[in-house]
């Protein structure tokens, strides 16, 4: 049940949420929208750098923090078909087992070339080719289920690349913008992204000035800080029902950066 448990965590809130309600740019009055496509002109991918980073996710309710998972995430180079890339993993380590879910993008205009997860109670394998998704689901306790979808424009892998389409925005205050994504195996939808303010944190690595970035995908209401500089995430909250958040922060911060 625990894995099950951490599964919905990484899709629902980690990444973006695999019931994903369609936002229309038109929801936001008064503002110029970027409509974030695969190769598109909006996306700065020469921003984007190699990372790596262990991260503490908890839920918190009242002065109550519950551990959820330590994630240890990298991003480093790579290369497909003579073309340069980006591979993508994220390991998610919770004391009834582990999770690995990893992806390759293409580093030129972040289009979804593989991804993969494996987990205790399933593995996943999909692969991206232009605007068809094909792909298997594999339960521990069941038959292997196979996927396939011709799409009528290409889209972006929601599990793990959400963080990297930020990472590509030009964010500035007052920001607004669209993308949309499928999420193996669950399905597709469009995000809303907004930058709602600035803040200045303080954080275990000294003083980073931060966008608050809010994104609406029909689930959680969630929001992430922003390095100004690095254009990197550096916190994550989403709101849960009963007054509960669930947060996701570099684990050297969690015991004094977030307050209570």
């Amino acid at each position: 049940m625990r894995s099950q448990t951490r599964r919905w965590w990484e899709r629902k809130l980690i990444c973006v949420p695999a019931t994903l309600l369609v936002v229309s740019a038109a929801h936001v009055h008064g503002q110029n929208v970027d409509t974030v496509r695969v190769g598109g002109r909006a996306l700065h991918t020469e921003w984007i750098q190699p990372t790596t980073d262990t991260l503490a996710l908890f839920i918190r309710k009242g002065a109550v923090d519950r551990p959820v998972a330590t994630l240890i995430g990298s991003v480093t180079r790579a290369v497909v078909d003579g073309q340069a890339a980006w591979l993508l993993v994220q390991a998610y380590h919770t004391p009834s087992g582990d999770n690995v879910d990893s992806s390759v993008v293409l580093a030129a205009t972040l289009a979804p070339v593989r991804y993969s997860s494996i987990a205790a109670n399933s593995n996943e394998r999909f692969t991206f080719a232009d605007t068809l998704i094909t792909g298997t689901v594999t339960p521990r306790d069941s038959a292997q289920r196979e996927i396939r979808l011709q799409l009528r424009e290409p889209v972006f892998n929601a599990v793990v690349d959400n963080a990297m389409i930020v990472a590509a925005l030009p964010l500035a205050e007052g920001y607004a913008a669209t993308y949309r994504s499928y999420n193996p195996p669950r399905g597709f939808g469009t995000t809303m992204l907004r930058v709602s303010g600035a803040e200045r944190l303080q954080t275990a690595r000294g003083v980073v000035d931060a966008w608050i970035v809010s994104l609406d995908a029909g689930g959680a209401p969630t929001t992430l800080w922003v390095d100004t500089r690095t254009h990197r995430v550096i916190r994550l909250r989403a709101a849960l029902a009963g007054g509960a958040e669930f947060w996701k922060l570099p684990a050297a911060d969690q015991v004094y950066v977030v307050p209570k």
